[in-house]
């Protein structure tokens, strides 16, 4: 269905969290004084989706995983075990109890899982199902990383179709070839959630959930649409943005270079205020 004017577009938003640093601790300094705020003002719901908190044990399991995925032979043996294992679990989705995050005014989706990568899959589909349970026309999924251009996101969902919408930043698969929306910035109309869900055996597990899910949209026959995004690593960076590219952006990724001294928060913190004050002078509705 094409968009015609008068047609209502109900967004919801998808945080994937995990509940531990430094991702809980760029959310609650980076995400919830910024953007966040901006999302509450103008009554988008938004969902903070989380497992159970890994131990470093698991973590470190986790870590050596997704090492060997990259690396020498486990390029090709880990996608053969994942695929495996997960074969028995692909018609599994994990429970989801709804309470809330950080704080009693936010809303969060507790899955029953250990939140680690070679889960991710899983976790998704615990989102895609949960999902189904609210209102909405389009759902955008991103994660802790990213800063959210609040206004300039509702205008793009606008001009949106009402179905068959699966958009983001696109990446390609270098084994299948197969394009995919980027887990930071995808938007999915319901229809498509949907459709997900009722072919989630279909969804496998060797490759990121993010690949494994473009593989899948793409197999029922929907194409990609791509959305734009900006890589901002530093508050220098940040600086370094024209007014221009700001204004046509909503998607900013603020993954610091450096996984030891995360910086994202600052960033968003930083980009924010051009953000307020670009808006301001734009005549763009802030509240």
């Amino acid at each position: 269905m094409v968009a015609q004017p008068g047609d209502e577009r109900k967004l919801l938003i998808v945080i994937g969290q995990v509940l531990v640093d430094p991702w809980l601790g760029i959310t609650q300094t980076g995400q919830f004084p910024t953007w966040l705020r901006d999302a509450s003002a103008r009554g988008i719901p938004v969902r903070h989706s989380h497992g159970w908190r890994s131990n470093i044990l698991v973590r470190s399991v986790d870590r050596l995983h997704e090492w060997l995925r990259w690396h020498g032979r486990g390029r090709l043996l880990v996608p053969r075990v994942d695929s495996w294992l997960g074969s028995y679990w692909l018609d599994r989705v994990p429970k989801v109890e709804v309470g809330f995050f950080i704080n009693p005014d936010t809303i969060a989706w507790q899955q029953r899982l250990v939140d680690v990568y070679a889960l991710q899959r899983w976790k998704i589909m615990g989102s895609l199902t949960q999902a189904l349970t609210e209102d909405f026309t389009h759902v955008y999924f991103t994660t802790a990383s990213s800063y959210v251009r609040v206004n300039k996101l509702l205008a793009v969902v606008d001009q949106l179709p009402l179905t068959r919408v699966y958009a983001g930043m696109p990446f390609t698969d270098a084994i299948s070839g197969t394009h995919f929306a980027s887990g930071a910035n995808r938007i999915l109309s319901r229809d498509v959630v949907e459709l997900v869900v009722k072919e989630k055996e279909r969804y496998r597990n060797d490759v990121m959930e993010d690949a494994g899910l473009g593989r899948l949209v793409h197999e029922l026959g929907i194409d990609l649409m791509p959305l734009p995004s900006v890589n901002v690593p530093s508050v220098r960076a940040v600086g370094e943005l024209s007014d221009e590219e700001i204004l046509d952006t909503f998607h900013f990724r603020t993954t610091s270079l450096s996984s030891r001294q995360r910086m994202d928060a600052q960033v968003m913190q930083t980009l924010h205020s051009r953000v307020v004050e670009l808006e301001i002078d734009q005549g763009i509705r802030r509240v």
